[in-house]
This record gives C-alpha cells, structure tokens and sequence, in this order.
C-alpha cells in the first residue's frame, strides 16, 4: 500500500514537471509588445501613434473678376435749327385767360409780337431782327394781362446814332401814342412830338403843333 502511494506521487510530480508554466514578459516599448513563452517568443509590432495630418493644399484663391469699362465718349451736341422750332411760340394772357400777346419763333433772324385784343383780334404787331442790324421790344403789362407799354431798340448797324421807340396801350391792348428819339440826343435838336394812333387808319399820326 505504502509503495502504491509512493508511485502515484511520484507520478504526479513527473506530470507537473511535464507541464512548465507559459511565461509571458510584457515588454511595453514605444512601437513594440512581446510575449515570452518557454519555448517560443512572439512579437507583436503595436500600432504607433496616427501619423500627423498632412498639410492639405489650400484651394488656389479666385481671381477677381475685374470688369473693363470702356471711357464713355463724349455725346455729340444735335445741331437744332436756332429758333426755327414750333414750340418757340410764346404767349402771355390776360386774367380771363384769353391770349394777350403771341411771340411767334424766330425764321432768317425775325420774328413778331402780336397784341389781341379781349374778342382775340389783333390790334398791334412789331417785328424783332437780329441781323446785320437790329430792333428788339420789351414789353411791360396792365394788371390785368394787356400791354401797358412797348419799349423798342433799333440799332441801324453802321451807325453812331440808335433809336428808342416807346409806345403806350390801353387795357385792351388798343395802341394810343408813341414817342421816338434818337440817342445820343443832340443838343441841338428838338423833341420830337408824340404820335397818336389813329383807329380808322390803324396808322401813326404826328401831333399837330399849333402855333
């Protein structure tokens, strides 16, 4: 019995002799691990730190877009035909507003001043010339629209005299007298007379000097 128990021990440390232990040494190392068996070594390369980003190519940045523009020539001034034009018409009107006075356009350097009366009948014109010589009229007016007087320029040209003409009007723009002088006035010469207008004639007439 004793030799019995004797070989099954001995059995037993024979078997736990057979059967070594697995040592496993874990050497931590920055890229590496490694187990150690009895009989076999193992290294197992461990996955290193992620690689740095590359630097990703920056996208090319746009041009920008700069547009030509092209110098805007000049406009051309349109050559109108000088005071030919319709609409060069002018008009001045009485309170009731009723035409007073039609200005026509100017054609060849003349044009006319025309007076209506309240029923639209003409009762005065006057030319205006602006050529080598010249005759301008300025008007000033009644309160109630009609011409109050006519004052008139005359230049001959090759002159050295020039002529005012002054002409009154009734509130209907009736012509009632008219003064000339020549300017400059000469020292000499006397006053010239009014003249008055005659309505049946529709013609000046020199006032009558009785002596």
């Amino acid at each position: 019995m004793k030799n019995l128990i004797l070989l099954l021990l001995l059995t037993f440390l024979l078997a736990a002799c057979n059967n070594k232990p697995t040592e496993i040494t874990n050497e931590n190392t920055r890229d590496t691990l490694v187990i150690v068996h009895r009989d076999t070594v193992v290294v197992i390369q461990q996955a290193g730190p992620p690689a740095p980003a590359l630097p990703q190519p920056k996208p090319a940045t746009e041009k920008p877009v700069i547009k030509e523009t092209k110098p805007t020539p000049p406009a051309i001034p349109q050559k109108i035909a000088k005071n030919e034009d319709a609409s060069d018409t002018t008009y001045h009107y009485y309170v009731n507003k009723r035409v007073s006075v039609k200005i026509t356009p100017w054609v060849d350097s003349e044009r006319w001043v025309l007076l209506y009366n309240l029923q639209g009948e003409e009762t005065y014109r006057q030319q205006e010339v602006h050529k080598s010589y010249t005759e301008r009229a300025e008007l000033k007016f009644h309160p109630n629209g009609a011409v109050s007087t006519m004052e008139i320029h005359s230049n001959p040209g090759a002159s050295m005299y020039w002529y005012e003409t002054t002409i009154t009007f009734g509130t209907t723009n009736d012509p009632i007298q008219k003064l000339s002088e020549r300017k400059p006035v000469d020292r000499l010469e006397m006053n010239q007379p009014w003249e008055y207008w005659d309505n049946k004639t529709k013609q000046w007439r020199k006032q009558e000097v009785q002596e």
